[in-house]
């Protein structure tokens, strides 16, 4: 993993100057075990910390999935960066300057774009909450507000704004932007005749959406008057993509922490109402169904998630479909049940939060949930109908895949459809079971010898024990590719200075030799009164092994060309023989 446009000296200030534990803190929640950190792993799903940061070292392994590295590969895998990008992302953070890279244009790649694309976000948000505090033109908005009982404190802090009608008033406003970068945002569109662009949001309530870091990254525009759609959302862009956001999230995520579950809303004012009324463990989607990576936002911090939508038949539909995404993770889930013609934003305006609390008490398990909608459908005091509702329900019993939740589910779907439980078993055998749960992933194993491993873990774990030993360190003594490449480029070093492990790890491509070597380098140090000792003979074993392998080589060349009858090559073979012979006598001398 190397950039040719900065130089190595930058790359190491720039990790010298960088906490690991402070960047991937912002994206998994860490807590403090001994000499590390450990937190749920942000690759796979697991209930139990498995995903460990070591800050001295400056390295990260996860011990449930394999996967490891140093803080700009954890950046590489996490937002899908390449190592230039984030190489610049983390030196802006460590305030290390870097040399223009050559060529260099702000398109949808860059981190040049992205970083116009937040400032162009944050001035439009001021922009529209200027038009809505401060201008007559937002008196539209204010009223609309007020109905809904959100007051000046409100639009405070959640930033609301009004984008007045007029289709170039942005556009205008925002000139010293280029054409590219506005189209970029999503806040003007392209002309489908002529040149130029217009502002795609025109007289509207602006609610600016948030990534979880608090950046405006897109917005939501809800009509004042007749216009369609309703509401408008930014398009998908570089910031922004609805699959992958939630809104409020920002606000709510370590309320949803401290009370271990969090309330998952459909739009904006289903969070905002409760949110100002004191219920601040919430998170809504945007106009897009649930998906696997909303929960995957989640997972850090909840170990629950209430769904909470509408009481409507389009609600009901989206708690079903919700089914297979929380039986493939380890997010516990339940339904949330309100009156009908009743949403969040409805029930705290006219009920308050206690009323809003009450419901949740009364949640049932999802799957209970879905399992009830079923047989709701169905007279099952008749033969067929009962048949019908049983294929229904098979499905989803198929899919829990812990088999006493399975066994217990089956017994209560087979009372409610009023059959036997040996009845509906009978049936669900003849199924073949499609669970949707995703099997823990094993890392993959290296068998290197571990002699080499301990040599390797020591030499970097007490990097002067590298200059101590750089005239006896020979990389073909190692067998194992990874780790004689290891050897090679840490005595083309000058120095050793901390970090030496994530330092390292820079020199390896390849995804799957970071991942063994962060295990590696995750072992604590050697407990030898003596390491130095322990190096030498560690050493001297290794030479041995190769002069071994060498003998056994020379031993079949020496029989082959006797086979063949070339005297000249045997001679030489036999020489070389003997001088392997002796330096092996040499070394064991010493003993």
């Amino acid at each position: 993993m190397t950039t040719s446009y900065i130089p190595e000296n930058l790359i190491e200030e720039i990790r010298q100057r960088t906490s690991i534990v402070e960047v991937i803190s912002e994206h998994v929640p860490l807590k403090k075990v001994g000499a590390n950190y450990k937190g749920l792993c942000p690759f796979h799903p697991e209930k139990t910390p498995s995903f460990t940061v070591n800050p001295q070292k400056g390295i990260f392994h996860c011990f449930g999935c394999g996967v490891g590295g140093n803080v700009f590969s954890f950046l590489m895998k996490h937002k899908q960066y390449t190592f230039p990008e984030a190489a610049e992302l983390l030196a802006k953070r460590a305030g290390v300057r870097l040399p223009p890279r050559a060529g260099r244009v702000a398109d949808a790649g860059t981190l040049e774009l992205q970083e116009k694309l937040y400032a162009l976000h944050k001035e439009a948000a001021y922009h529209f909450h200027h038009y809505l505090v401060g201008s007559p033109e937002g008196q539209a908005a204010r009223e609309y507000l007020k109905k809904r009982g959100l007051g000046e404190a409100v639009v405070k802090s959640f930033l609301l704004g009004y984008a007045p009608p007029g289709w170039e008033r942005l556009r205008r406003k925002f000139s010293s932007y280029s054409e590219e970068v506005l189209l970029a945002s999503g806040l003007v569109v392209k002309r489908e005749k002529g040149e130029g662009c217009y502002d795609r949001f025109r007289h509207r309530l602006m609610i600016p959406i948030h990534d979880d870091k608090g950046h405006v990254i897109a917005f939501g525009g809800r009509a004042l008057g007749d216009e369609e759609p309703k509401y408008l959302n930014s398009p998908e862009t570089l910031l922004f993509s609805k699959r992958n956001t939630l809104f409020g999230f920002h606000l709510s995520k370590e309320e949803i922490r401290r009370e271990g579950y969090a309330l998952l809303v459909e739009g904006y004012f289903d969070f905002i109402s409760p949110f100002s009324q004191g219920i601040k463990n919430l998170a809504a989607t945007l106009g897009t169904a649930l998906t696997a990576e909303h929960l995957r936002i989640l997972r850090p911090y909840a170990s629950k998630v209430y769904l909470v939508f509408d009481p409507d038949a389009a609600g009901v539909r989206a708690a079903q479909r919700t089914l297979d995404l929380f039986l493939s993770s380890d997010l516990r889930a339940y339904v949330v049940s309100l009156p009908e013609g009743r949403d969040p934003d409805a029930v705290v305006r006219e009920w308050g939060a206690s009323r809003f609390k009450e419901y949740l008490k009364s949640a049932k398990p999802l799957v209970d949930f879905v399992i009830d909608q079923i047989v709701a459908k169905w007279d099952v005091t008749i033969l067929d109908n009962q048949i019908a509702c049983v294929n229904e329900v098979l499905p989803v019993l198929s899919k829990i895949p812990h088999e006493v939740e399975r066994t217990e589910y089956l017994k209560l779907a087979a009372n409610k459809i009023q059959i036997s439980d040996q009845a509906l078993l009978e049936e669900l055998k003849k199924i073949s079971f499609s669970r949707s749960e995703i099997p823990k992933i094993a890392p993959k194993k290296r068998r290197a010898p571990s002699r080499e491993e301990w040599l390797v873990a020591t030499l970097l774990w007490e990097p002067g024990l590298v200059a101590t030993f750089k005239d006896q360190l020979d990389p073909t003594y190692l067998t194992d590719p990874v780790l004689k490449k290891v050897v090679s480029e840490v005595l083309l070093l000058e120095d050793y200075q901390p970090s030496l492990q994530s330092r390292v790890l820079d020199l390896f491509d390849q995804e799957e030799d970071r991942n063994y070597l962060s295990r590696l380098f995750m072992k604590p140090g050697s407990f030898f009164t003596n390491v130095e000792m322990m190096v030498s003979d560690c050493l001297k074993r290794l030479k041995e092994s190769r002069i071994q392998s060498i003998k056994r080589a020379l031993t079949r060349q020496v029989q082959e060309a006797t086979q063949q009858k070339v005297s000249q090559e045997i001679n030489s073979l036999l020489k070389k023989k003997s001088e392997i012979v002796s330096e092996s006598r040499e070394i064991f001398s010493k003993d």
